[in-house]
């Protein structure tokens, strides 16, 4: 698949430099604050992914985004038993980056620099982000249900986490863009910090969110073991809460 993106979408100019290197760094630091939703790791690489699609192409895209999704599962540990998902991701994420490319393409988008910026490449990009997070979705129903056998909600918790955290990072991205073509590989400093301080922030708000959760749901516990007499009752109900919890 890859070979065939080169063939068919080749990079606009040499992206293994300096440049891109650092492009990739931003996606190995924002890969490095996941969100784990469901089993499913949200990291908000579209913001960097769209500014490199934008000045490399697709090809380079497809590149940063599979390099940068190493680094996530180096981060979060995978097990002997999830091995599988990294093929599985792997090939998500390419489908993903290939629909987003083939959606901007296909309203009109170009690849000449001078034309990025007019207001009807503005559509294209905005197709490009659309196309990439409901595929995304889409994608990740189709694994859930034919692979590991599971039920996912049309509108499950991470799909909101995802839809808050592409329409935060989307316009982030959009501005790396601009700003690089200003200042160079210095615009990646200054938006990279405050992208990753986004992904930093998010994911401390959802570990609260998530203690705060399991504290509320603990006390619950609590007063339902307190209100019973029976010994065995109340080891009976502990354990069965305790495996829930």
């Amino acid at each position: 698949g890859i070979m065939e993106v080169y063939n068919a979408f080749p990079p606009n100019r040499e992206f293994m430099n300096v440049n891109g290197l650092t492009f990739l760094l931003l996606l190995f630091l924002v890969a490095a604050f996941p969100i784990i939703i469901n089993k499913t790791p949200i990291f908000l690489q579209q913001g960097v992914s769209l500014a490199v699609f934008l000045e490399y192409g697709l090809f380079a895209e497809v590149i940063l985004t599979q390099l940068a999704l190493g680094a996530l599962f180096i981060k979060i540990r995978l097990g002997k038993n999830e091995m599988l998902r990294i093929p599985i991701n792997s090939l998500m994420f390419f489908f993903i980056s290939l629909s987003g490319g083939l959606a901007y393409y296909a309203v009109g988008g170009t690849s000449v620099p001078e034309q990025i910026m007019t207001k009807e490449n503005i559509w294209a990009i905005l197709a490009y982000a659309l196309t990439c997070f409901l595929m995304n979705q889409f994608i990740l129903h189709i694994i859930d249900v034919t692979v590991f056998k599971e039920k996912r909600a049309l509108l499950s918790k991470d799909m909101l986490w995802d839809g808050i955290s592409s329409i935060i990072v989307f316009p982030v991205g959009f501005a790396l863009y601009i700003l690089y073509q200003k200042i160079s590989v210095v615009a990646i400093l200054f938006i990279g910090f405050p992208l990753v301080s986004i992904a930093v922030a998010m994911q401390a708000y959802h570990s609260s969110v998530t203690v705060n959760k399991h504290l509320h749901r603990t006390s619950e516990i609590g007063h339902q073991l307190a209100a019973s007499l029976n010994p065995h009752a109340v080891l009976d109900l502990f354990v069965k809460e305790v495996c829930r919890l």
